[in-house]
């Protein structure tokens, strides 16, 4: 009740701050420090701007550089009623508890999290509430802008066509890998909102024989499940029972952007990391083994079948082609759809943001 109050009286004495003046970035409703909001921050930080990044976990407070603030604290409240620009990953609750609204110059910028592949408009009066409160959406094409746009029902002047922060380092990976980085084999099957995930959902799967096989070809498959997931198949004991077959805890790693380029190829499913995946130029593999079940429940921000960088994987000998093949047939396919979803190939997201918003001081 008391922090009801105080957040009441927070948002009630808004606006008598008419000077605008910091700058704050938020994640994943306040609990994590990952994503795009991660990477701008970092590069505020490097040209020697005063920036905040907010955080109601205490934990994750160890792991930001130069000056996070945790949420519950007077010196949050003082900061997010100057705040002048807002950059977030999903929307205001990633500056939980607050849910200020873009007054006298403040702006909310969503950033979001990835190309998304599924769809994410809803439409729901929460949705359109919150929708309202954004003055920009980054996007990284003229194309994501276009369909986001009908799914937000947004006007295409919201969007700005920048590229995504999360993006930027991968560009320096973009060379053919050798050695232990072609070894490496992601799985990062993308989340269910109805059931748990199947992995390796073929009728002819054998664990002990992909585990067997990746061991003779000096190859191991990480599993990168949703972190809600993550548990359940830990328990199911893939790394104790398997050499080669890992599941990799998100928790450790919670950029997946930070580790991506370790990774020879990828297998994935309607995960938006095949369209970050694109930009390193290498192998990419599909098992869309419940399609039509997922676009019944979830839906699709486009068609689907016609935009894959890759083979689709219906059975296990499928999967051992994939593992054991260079896969440079699929290669012409891959730069359409890098040159369709990635409108800049440079590099330089943060930048382009950096340089908008300043110009605006």
């Amino acid at each position: 009740m008391a922090l009801k109050l105080f957040l009441l009286f927070v948002q009630s004495i808004d606006v008598l701050f008419i000077r605008k003046k910091y700058i704050v970035f938020g994640s994943r409703a306040g609990r994590g420090y990952a994503d795009n909001a991660k990477y701008l921050y970092e590069y505020y930080l490097s040209r020697g701007k005063e920036v905040y990044f907010i955080t109601r976990n205490k934990k994750e407070l160890y792991n930001i550089p130069g000056e996070p603030i945790y949420a519950y604290s007077l010196k949050a409240a003082y900061i997010m009623l100057r705040s002048k620009t807002l950059f977030c990953t999903h929307g205001r609750s990633d500056f939980f508890p607050y849910k200020l609204k873009p007054i006298y110059g403040r702006e909310v910028i969503n950033l979001y999290h990835g190309i998304p592949v599924k769809k994410v408009g809803d439409r729901s009066p929460r949705q359109r509430r919150e929708i309202r409160h954004w003055n920009k959406f980054i996007v990284s094409s003229d194309f994501e802008a276009e369909f986001l746009s009908k799914q937000f029902e947004m006007d295409l002047n919201r969007f700005l066509v920048v590229g995504q922060p999360r993006t930027d380092k991968l560009w320096e990976y973009k060379q053919p890998q050798t050695g232990r980085a072609n070894s490496l084999i992601l799985y990062a099957p993308t989340f269910r909102d109805q059931d748990c995930v199947r992995l390796f959902p073929f009728e002819d799967v054998d664990l002990h024989s992909i585990d067997k096989f990746l061991k003779l070809n000096n190859q191991e498959i990480h599993i990168r499940v949703h972190p809600n997931d993550e548990k359940y198949f830990r328990d199911l004991g893939y790394n104790e029972k398997y050499e080669n077959i890992k599941v990799v805890n998100p928790a450790e790693e919670p950029s997946i952007n930070d580790v991506l380029h370790r990774y020879g190829k990828l297998i994935t499913d309607y995960s938006g990391i095949a369209l970050d995946f694109l930009i390193l130029d290498r192998p990419i593999a599909y098992i869309p083994y419940d399609y039509s079940s997922y676009e019944k429940h979830r839906g699709f921000s486009y068609n689907y079948h016609e935009h894959l960088a890759g083979v689709i994987l219906t059975n296990q000998v499928d999967l051992f082609n994939f593992l054991e093949t260079e896969d440079n047939a699929i290669s012409n396919k891959r730069n359409a759809m890098l040159l369709k979803f990635h409108k800049f190939r440079d590099g330089k997201s943060s930048e382009r943001i950096y340089e908008i918003f300043e110009a605006k001081n």
